[in-house]
């Protein structure tokens, strides 16, 4: 066993090697905290970004029934002016201001890419119902919009952090 006086005398002979240990812990100490704080700045972040990722999922899963209920209103042959009466829904409002957010506002690009491929199939489908024209195809706009919101969905997901 090692006695006090010992490490003592050790220590004071070597006074240099003592202060560099004080300094060296000093400094572990400090990165650590330095660590600590950037892991949190980085979740509160992640957090954020995940956030906004729901916001955005919940939009366009709140949008599609109306997307979904024009399809069936083609199929049934009453979908004329159905788009005219959506036009007051928050739903719609809600899409459009995303539309309006630039790029580097999202959590992707990717994710951006397919908020617009989704939204411009579904606005284009339903102002087939406003533009009463025989020359449009309304099927091809139909399977042009099927697929595009599980597209946005797993992109989203992907972005997740």
């Amino acid at each position: 066993m090692v006695n006090r006086a010992t490490v003592r005398s050790w220590f004071d002979q070597h006074t240099g090697l003592g202060a560099c240990i004080s300094v060296l812990v000093a400094l572990a100490v400090a990165f650590a905290v330095v660590v600590a704080d950037r892991l949190s700045t980085q979740r509160d972040k992640n957090a954020a970004v995940n956030a906004e990722i729901n916001q955005i999922s919940r939009a366009a899963s709140e949008f599609d029934p109306i997307v979904q209920q024009y399809i069936r209103l083609v199929h049934a042959h009453e979908a004329n002016g159905y788009y005219d009466k959506q036009l007051g829904d928050p739903r719609l409002s809600r899409m459009n201001v995303f539309m309006k957010m630039p790029v580097d506002l999202w959590p992707s690009v990717e994710s951006y890419d397919a908020f617009r491929r989704y939204y411009d199939a579904s606005f284009t489908l339903l102002e087939t119902s406003a533009a009463g024209s025989p020359s449009i195809n309304t099927e091809d706009r139909i399977n042009a919009s099927k697929g595009t919101l599980e597209a946005l969905q797993k992109t989203l997901d992907t972005a997740r952090r």
